[in-house]
């Protein structure tokens, strides 16, 4: 009995996925080739299908799948690097005078596409190092992308010189506590700061003066989706107030400050009876007291007591600062003739004198 010739299948590769998000499909090769393109280095897992060109059904084809079988190196860095005697501009250095700053210029090569950081030892005891160069983000990471060119982490003193590749020189958002920026000890900042002249409460400052200033907050009894608005009252003095309620005395005590506060010849006062007509008339008056004149319809007749029972309000003018001139010639704030008082001034805040004598101008409010 003859044995049958057992026929010759021809096989060829349908699908070779490289692992690196490239493929090759319905290829006939035998020996097809690929080249990876990979700075930062990869383990790339790669998957083979072979199908039987005549073959049907079941068992016609297989897939055969290796983990990180192909890894790419990440290349060596190639370190460069000059010294200058200036932020940009000029040729470079290899001598220099002792205090005075060089700036290095880093020219490394093979580090596109990959995080790099670099250690800079200055020769000097001195070692700064230093994120570069921005890596791509992982697709599966939902935080914000790693901009490692941005970040500098240094150990000693540390200056920054903007180069313009980005818009701010330094820029800090975020933070994982409640202040964004902490700074243990004092700052000092020789130019302007924007945190509250400019921007949007510039806008706010520009109608400070001729706007009512209104306070606005939660209904206090209404609650949710309910405001309430108020706004300060207003006046042509720096004036301060002292209320309360006066009961079985005839001598308002004003608070000890007063003395040194408000001009003695500035006070007002009010006075409202509680319960019964009472004949409340001012005796005496000064920034330390007020006496109300007693007779037979505030003292109890028998005891010689005082029966006064009144609501009081003491307004005065404060003498710690020089009085507020209202009307000035001018078209707007900054035209304010004292500039202690302007926030466009140039006088330092610790060097602002508001009694100035230059700028005494007259008192708004005399009741003497």
């Amino acid at each position: 009995m003859a044995t049958p010739r057992r026929k010759q299948f021809d096989y060829y590769i349908t699908n070779l996925d490289w692992g690196d998000g490239s493929a090759d499909n319905g290829s006939t090769d035998s020996t097809p080739s690929h080249t990876y393109n990979q700075a930062g280095g990869a383990n790339n897992t790669v998957v083979v299908t072979a199908r039987n060109n005549s073959g049907v059904g079941a068992g016609h084809s297989q897939t055969i799948s290796k983990a990180d079988f192909i890894t790419v190196f990440t290349p060596n860095p190639g370190v460069a690097f000059s010294m200058f005697a200036a932020v940009s501009g000029g040729s470079s250095i290899s001598n220099w005078d002792s205090g005075t700053p060089v700036y290095l210029e880093n020219s490394t090569t093979n580090v596109a596409g990959f995080a790099v950081t670099y250690s800079l030892n200055w020769g000097d005891s001195t070692t700064e190092f230093i994120a570069s160069n921005a890596a791509p983000q992982n697709s599966l990471d939902t935080q914000p992308a790693y901009q490692s060119d941005l970040a500098i982490k240094a150990d000693g003193n540390l200056t920054v010189f903007g180069d313009g590749k980005t818009a701010n020189a330094l820029l800090i958002s975020g933070g994982s506590s409640v202040d964004t920026v902490h700074v243990i000890g004092d700052m000092f900042v020789s130019g302007s700061v924007d945190c509250g002249n400019k921007g949007r409460l510039a806008a706010r400052f520009g109608v400070a003066d001729s706007i009512p200033k209104p306070f606005d907050l939660k209904h206090p009894t209404k609650g949710e989706g309910h405001r309430l608005r108020y706004a300060c009252i207003e006046g042509p003095e720096a004036g301060v107030y002292y209320r309360g309620r006066l009961k079985e005395s005839n001598v308002i005590q004003l608070p000890y400050y007063w003395k040194d506060l408000v001009h003695e010849d500035s006070i007002t006062v009010q006075l409202q009876p509680i319960g019964s007509n009472q004949n409340l008339v001012i005796q005496e008056f000064n920034n330390e007291f007020i006496v109300i004149a007693e007779d037979s319809t505030n003292t109890d007749l028998v005891t010689d007591l005082s029966t006064i029972d009144c609501f009081y309000h003491v307004y005065g003018e404060r003498k710690d600062v020089n009085p507020l001139l209202v009307e000035y010639e001018g078209n707007s704030r900054y035209d304010y003739p004292d500039p202690n008082f302007r926030e466009d001034s140039d006088i330092p805040s610790e060097d602002r004198n508001y009694r100035d004598p230059k700028y005494n101008f007259p008192r708004n409010t005399i009741t003497s």
